[in-house]
């Protein structure tokens, strides 16, 4: 016999729309009666309520709650742009989710959205998004003018289910933001109810589940398309993961996925190339220090470094690059200097293992010597033959050499005297 393929919506439906339909239909299982036919449903709905709070940060009102014990769940989407309001009126309990799929949060979205929603509980404007609430209540068979929605305690949640990045572990950190939910969270709930015969539940476990595949082999640092393509050129989640591994000493293994990332000193970035290709920077000084690289000179200067994973014409590359994009004329001029004067840091703390490292990979490192633009590279270090020799040898000698490279690099320039560099070179262009 032949076995059935299922048809799975959520191949087509991939948008946070219908995810947050899944999350409202995930809840609203606890608003049924607990029967032989309702109970492994509603337990999903429970446990999931549960995950939700489960960060209560000292709080009376969340740690007063029983999950077991509810029984009602008003739920709302897209009341004043909130993808999924949760309301327990057992609790005078308001849940906020910010639903995400592969993009992040942005604007202070969630910031606003209670704001927003403290100001409609307190005066009941505006209007719409309170007549909103009031049919919602009504369907639960509740009297909104009853409900005293002034003595609510709103908690929120950052729901993503895709790939975490440095940016979404500050917002998932911050201080609007009460828990999170990550896409491996949220499947540790799924996986347990597998069992049950519901074809919406089945096809969103597996849209999820192939999800979460697709992550973890493109943290295979060497991977490829099946056209030959290599991940690290396409994936900032490969180029991430590079990073990680050199830098922050991550296992090879692809444990470094999700982790969390304010762990981290140093920040990451992300950003896409006018080409639609992503490129990935890691700061060179770590983040309390690189916050004082444009504070007025020379008064706790140091220069904006960072490495960054990209790739053009020649191929896949990890670069060291200076930023200023100060473009008045003094700092145009001091751009250059400071850019010279890396280069010969780097000329005298690192020469030796360039020299290995070019040895290694067949002339892989290049230094350009330009530092007439905003931002500037100094060193290029091509990793196509890394990346091909990687199942061999593990990364090694490349990941060993940079990392002493870099530690050679961030004591050389960081004890420099920047402060009186730069007053030399500002009274040599007065002069």
């Amino acid at each position: 016999m032949l076995e059935v393929i299922m048809n799975n919506i959520f191949s087509f439906a991939t948008g946070e729309l219908s995810q947050d339909a899944f999350i409202c239909w995930c809840l609203n299982w606890i608003n049924e009666p607990d029967t032989i036919a309702t109970h492994r449903y509603r337990q999903l709905g429970l446990e999931l309520l549960a995950k939700l709070i489960d960060k209560p940060s000292n709080c009376n009102e969340l740690l007063k709650v029983d999950i077991k014990s509810i029984d009602k769940v008003i739920l709302v989407q897209q009341v004043l742009n909130i993808d999924v309001l949760a309301i327990i009126p057992q609790y005078k309990l308001a849940i906020i989710i910010e639903d995400k799929t592969s993009t992040s949060e942005h604007g202070n979205q969630i910031s606003f959205y209670t704001d927003s929603l403290k100001s409609v509980f307190n005066s009941k404007k505006p209007g719409n998004a309170y007549s909103k609430l009031e049919k919602a209540f009504k369907r639960s068979a509740l009297n909104i003018d009853c409900a005293n929605l002034f003595d609510y305690h709103i908690h929120t949640v950052y729901f993503k289910t895709g790939y975490y990045f440095d940016y979404d572990w500050q917002v998932a950190h911050s201080e609007p933001v009460h828990n999170y939910l990550t896409g491996p969270m949220f499947w540790d709930i799924l996986k347990n109810y597998t069992d049950c015969e519901s074809d919406i539940l089945k096809s969103y476990c597996e849209h999820l589940k192939q999800q979460l595949d697709w992550y973890q082999s493109v943290s295979k640092i060497n991977g490829r398309y099946d056209d030959g393509e290599q991940y690290i050129k396409w994936e900032r989640i490969t180029q991430h993961g590079l990073l990680q591994i050199v830098f922050d000493n991550e296992n090879i293994d692809g444990a470094w996925l999700w982790k969390d990332m304010s762990a981290y000193l140093n920040q990451y970035n992300t950003g896409t190339n006018q080409g639609g290709s992503p490129w990935t920077n890691r700061c060179f000084w770590t983040r309390i220090e690189s916050e004082t690289i444009n504070s007025d000179l020379p008064r706790s200067f140091k220069p904006w470094l960072f490495w960054r994973v990209d790739h053009d014409s020649k191929g896949a590359y990890l670069s060291l690059r200076f930023y200023n994009k100060d473009s008045k004329q003094d700092a145009e001029f001091l751009r250059k200097e400071i850019y010279n004067q890396l280069n010969s840091l780097i000329d005298k703390a690192a020469s030796v293992e360039l020299a290995e490292l070019n040895h290694a990979y067949s002339s892989c490192v290049s230094r350009p010597h330009h530092g007439n633009y905003y931002e500037n590279t100094l060193i290029r270090v091509g990793i196509d033959s890394v990346l091909d020799s990687w199942d061999k040898n593990s990364g090694q000698p490349f990941i060993n050499l940079i990392r002493v490279i870099d530690s050679k690099l961030r004591n050389a320039i960081g004890t420099f005297n920047w402060e009186s560099f730069v007053i030399k070179c500002l009274v040599v262009y007065e002069d």
